[in-house]
């Protein structure tokens, strides 16, 4: 995150260093702590998301209907409840009946049965509208992409979007005329609604993480190839293809595919492998989601990214973590696959991160703790257990999708007896951290009350300062 010295603010006697986009995506900030709950308390099971949107990039808006199949994972189960942040709920129904929702700060709570037996289903449709805040990133050419932080999901669908919930998803979402739509799933529609408006669609009969969905909407120059009984599609913005040529984004995404699954002897998990090419990360540690991988320009190589997100299939989404705290259990596997693929190892460039930052959570996928592993590897752990590691990730795919740290731990210590439970402390890459002589950092301690909309910032000048008003792009 970097800002020039320039004086284009007179309203407020503040120094700050912070970049806000319209993202809302929060970057680098200290003592973030919106992580997954651990084991949430789960009293249906997400069967499958049939999501309609409308969206309008202009102004972020969008309207949607969400319709959920549902089954009671306990008797007497009585209320569904689904997380929503700042959207407005219209509507809500329940087996094609009204249902007296009601709202409580972040969850939206919707009378089921009182009733009901264990297996039991239903369908709940819920109509909403509203201009999210976070969770939804837009650059300067109105490219949307959506967040895949943290809790991310819930501020553009009523959802609960944990990495224990997993469900089938046909998504379709109307856009203005021009622009396009890459989202979770295979691509089963394109259709002219009218003059000035596009249809899309794309369903998934594989179950995916509800903490995975993710869609993109904007200008794009793409191409598409079959790889196998599966297709791969690169979207890059049409801005950006005089540095991204889509043709050989293209080519090296199913040659990179091929790669991994020879590597893994695993086929790929999902029937489409979409790669959308942006200019500019805005802050996003985590670029991979169900069956969708985000590149930038401006985070190194993307030969890199690109490998890193097509693992990230396998080892961060169809196996994926339990919190971000405990993300270096991805971290790790990611790392294996990589140098084994590629025989070599390779950093992200840590741009836009002033020296002296904190560390937050939101780093634990981020450029310098990748380039962490990839050079402490052989620190960490000795040539016959890595040898160990690398060989079980076939029996370790087949453990339970959702996992921490200490399964992994548990399951190396049962075959090689070292106690490997504590996660590594790894040191910085400095020399990958791009910071620019001109910039200026702060650390941003903040509250924020969700509940009443509220959000209040302290700064900390922890790399110069600004002397003079400054104002934020």
């Amino acid at each position: 995150m970097h800002i020039n010295r320039k004086n284009l603010f007179s309203g407020i006697a503040v120094v700050v260093f912070i970049i806000i986009s319209l993202s809302t995506a929060v970057t680098s900030i200290q003592a973030q702590s919106f992580d997954h709950e651990p084991y949430p308390k789960l009293d249906f099971n997400f069967v499958s998301l049939e999501l309609k949107l409308g969206v309008q990039p202009q102004n972020l808006r969008l309207d949607g209907e969400a319709k959920y199949n549902i089954e009671a994972n306990i008797s007497g189960a009585d209320t569904l409840t689904l997380y929503t942040s700042h959207l407005d709920i219209s509507n809500v129904s329940v087996d094609g009946e009204s249902a007296d929702f009601s709202l409580q700060n972040d969850s939206l709570f919707v009378p089921v049965d009182d009733s009901a037996e264990a297996g039991s289903s239903y369908e709940v449709n819920i109509r909403y509208s509203g201009r999210p805040q976070f969770g939804m990133l837009q650059n300067q050419h109105e490219t949307m992409w959506t967040s895949l932080l943290p809790k991310a999901q819930r501020h553009w669908v009523p959802i609960v979007d944990h990495p224990q919930v997993t469900l089938q998803t046909n998504i379709t979402v109307v856009v203005p005329a021009g622009v396009q739509v890459w989202a979770t799933g295979k691509k089963v529609g394109e259709e002219v609604v009218s003059v000035d408006a596009m249809r899309y669609q794309f369903a998934s009969q594989k179950e995916v993480p509800a903490s995975g969905l993710a869609f993109t909407i904007g200008k794009f120059k793409q191409q598409s190839m079959s790889s196998g009984s599966k297709k791969v599609n690169v979207a890059v913005e049409q801005d950006l293809t005089a540095q991204v040529d889509p043709q050989e984004l293209l080519q090296k995404a199913k040659d990179y595919l091929g790669m991994v699954e020879d590597k893994l002897q695993r086929e790929y998990p999902f029937e489409e492998l979409q790669v959308v090419a942006l200019e500019d990360h805005h802050g996003e540690t985590k670029f991979w989601g169900a069956s969708v991988i985000y590149v930038y320009a401006n985070r190194g190589t993307i030969d890199a990214q690109l490998m890193r997100g097509i693992i990230g299939q396998w080892f961060g989404v169809r196996q994926r973590e339990r919190q971000w705290s405990q993300s270096d259990a991805i971290n790790l596997y990611q790392t294996l696959v990589f140098q084994a693929a590629t025989q070599s190892d390779s950093g992200l460039a840590a741009s836009h991160v002033p020296n002296g930052f904190s560390v937050s959570l939101y780093d634990g996928f981020g450029p310098q703790r990748w380039n962490s592993w990839q050079q402490g590897m052989d620190e960490w752990a000795n040539k016959s257990v890595r040898s160990f590691l690398l060989n079980s990730i076939g029996e370790v795919l087949e453990n339970e999708d959702v996992i921490s740290w200490s399964d992994y731990a548990e399951y190396w210590y049962d075959y090689t007896g070292q106690p490997l439970f504590e996660m590594p402390e790894f040191s910085f890459d400095k020399e990958v951290t791009q910071s620019r002589s001109d910039s200026v950092g702060y650390e941003v301690f903040y509250d924020f009350n969700e509940a009443e909309g509220q959000l209040t910032l302290n700064f900390k000048a922890v790399n110069g300062y600004f002397g003079e008003l400054t104002t934020l792009q």
